[in-house]
């Protein structure tokens, strides 16, 4: 699981890096590429160093989606800082993470939910969500003002797939993902 796991940490340098490309549309794009290119490495070394799941735990379960929200995060700020973005527009894309931030705590806090055993493991909205995330900056990217539309719908998407981790929390813990 190591170069897995390492595969999912790039993104937090790569996250920092594009903060100083941001304003250089190739190399910001370059950092966005290869930031893509490990998301999709590192799930396939996972499954190919470890096989089928046996219904374990792995590290890579939270450290992949908490690497992935942590190059959104630096991406979108860097869209602010450097581009001019506006803080909100970059909210309300970010609406699922915030949330979800908030509903790690409550899970935190109560406790009869931290007892429950919490599946990190993005599902296909959850993924979703962080292409049309994706998608919003090289709209940005390529010059063009914020497409509204486009954060309406990936928040829109954002609160549907946190209602499905949360749903995990209430599942068995056999349930398959969605």
């Amino acid at each position: 699981m190591l170069w897995a796991d390492l595969l999912s940490l790039v993104r937090i340098p790569l996250g920092v890096v594009f903060l100083f490309v941001a304003d250089w549309p190739i190399g910001a794009l370059g950092v966005i590429a290869l930031a893509g290119l490990t998301d999709m490495l590192d799930g396939y070394v996972a499954r190919r160093v470890m096989g089928p799941r046996a219904g374990g735990r792995h590290r890579g379960d939270w450290l992949d989606p908490l690497c992935d929200k942590i190059f959104v995060a630096f991406m979108l700020a860097g869209l602010v800082f450097v581009r001019g973005t506006p803080w909100l527009f970059v909210l309300v894309l970010l609406l699922r993470d915030l949330l979800q931030v908030v509903s790690l705590g409550v899970l935190a806090l109560i406790p009869a939910l931290h007892r429950r055993p919490y599946d990190y493991r993005a599902n296909r909205l959850g993924k979703l969500t962080t292409v049309f995330q994706f998608l919003a900056a090289l709209v940005i990217l390529a010059g063009q003002p914020p497409p509204w539309p486009l954060a309406i719908v990936t928040a829109s998407l954002g609160v549907t797939s946190l209602v499905t981790y949360i749903a995990r929390v209430r599942a068995p813990a056999a349930a398959p993902l969605p």
